[in-house]
């Protein structure tokens, strides 16, 4: 998986562009079909083209890849945090018996 998220966010981009540019052709074709323009030529255009599986296909395969480059780059993060972690390290906080020698301040 290391090597496989670099290009998979190309795709996943390539799927967010696409999700976009299917959303504004989807709005003209509603705007044209609601104004009479055309007398419905672009609504069969849309149907033939298959934009409505278009539509609902991208933003799917685009959460699939992003979820494989999260899988992907958790991994690394886990491996990176375990490297840096000091076995043996000194717990450095203060005792209560430390806190209670300390004295008080008084407010005057």
């Amino acid at each position: 998986m290391k090597n496989i998220t670099k290009p998979l966010a190309a795709f996943a981009a390539l799927a967010f562009f696409g999700s976009c540019m299917v959303s504004v052709f989807g709005l003209l074709v509603v705007l044209m079909a609601s104004f009479g323009f055309a007398d419905g030529l672009p609504l069969s255009y849309y149907l033939k083209l298959y934009i409505a599986e278009f539509s609902v296909a991208l933003p799917m395969a685009g959460m699939i890849l992003i979820a494989a480059i999260y899988l992907g780059l958790s991994g690394k993060r886990a491996e990176v945090v375990k490297s840096t972690v000091i076995e043996g390290a000194i717990n450095l906080s203060v005792s209560e018996e430390e806190k209670q020698e300390e004295p008080e301040l008084i407010a005057a």
